[in-house]
């Protein structure tokens, strides 16, 4: 039961937000886990895990590939008529309809390494704090012997990886506080273990400022996630 209340919940968070699928690299790293931990007590449950592998796996991806394959259908074979031309070609010629990358590429200009450019620079110091953080949590975790923070671990690279390379830097900061929830045991961790008052106070205005002052921000179009 609790395997199927997980897997709901997966299909959910993709349904919701596209980065949902980002959960495979945890699905991934823990079955890896689990199957060297059977080659180790001689488990035969090996088959039954795949399965709730592959099934987590498909509610991690389904919800992705359907809407995008909805969208396809409405936009390149309805009585939706478009001129736009870049439109037009991605319907003819694109051999796998993901429509919510060619949005994403054309309306908001995203892609890789799309943020790397001068006037990015204000977005980029916003990440850094966030950034930062989960590094330091990151190179630490080889000191922290709880192998059960591996795929979340994992998870929380491809996020910053996925951040930094291929979407808007400045919605770094809500993508890994969203999707990763090792990033609030990282701040309690260097909240706890800094011998620093000044850090600690350092880090406390941050989170407060960037709560606080970010809605008065966020409301007035400013890119403060």
């Amino acid at each position: 039961m609790n395997r199927i209340f997980g897997m709901l919940c997966l299909l959910f968070s993709s349904f919701v937000r596209s980065n949902g699928f980002i959960n495979i690299v945890t699905i991934i790293v823990y079955w890896f886990q689990q199957k060297q931990i059977s080659k180790h007590i001689k488990n035969n449950s090996s088959s039954s895990s795949l399965l709730m592998i592959f099934l987590s796996t498909i509610c991690c991806l389904s919800p992705y590939f359907i809407w995008n394959f909805i969208s396809y259908l409405y936009i390149c074979h309805s009585n939706y008529l478009t001129t736009d031309a870049d439109t037009i070609r991605f319907c003819e010629t694109s051999w796998l309809p993901l429509v919510y990358n060619y949005l994403q590429f054309k309306y908001w200009g995203v892609g890789f390494l799309k943020s790397f450019r001068v006037n990015q620079i204000p977005n980029f110091l916003l990440a850094f704090p966030i950034v930062f953080i989960s590094i330091w949590f990151i190179t630490s975790f080889r000191h922290v012997h709880r192998p059960f923070l591996l795929p979340f671990v994992a998870s929380l690279v491809v996020t910053i990886i996925l951040g930094l390379l291929f979407a808007h830097v400045q919605i770094i900061t809500r993508l890994i506080c969203s999707s990763s929830p090792i990033v609030y045991i990282a701040l309690a961790a260097l909240s706890l273990s800094s011998q620093s008052i000044w850090t600690r106070r350092l880090l406390w205005t941050y989170l407060l400022s960037f709560s606080v002052g970010g809605i008065a921000l966020h409301v007035n179009f400013f890119p403060w996630t």
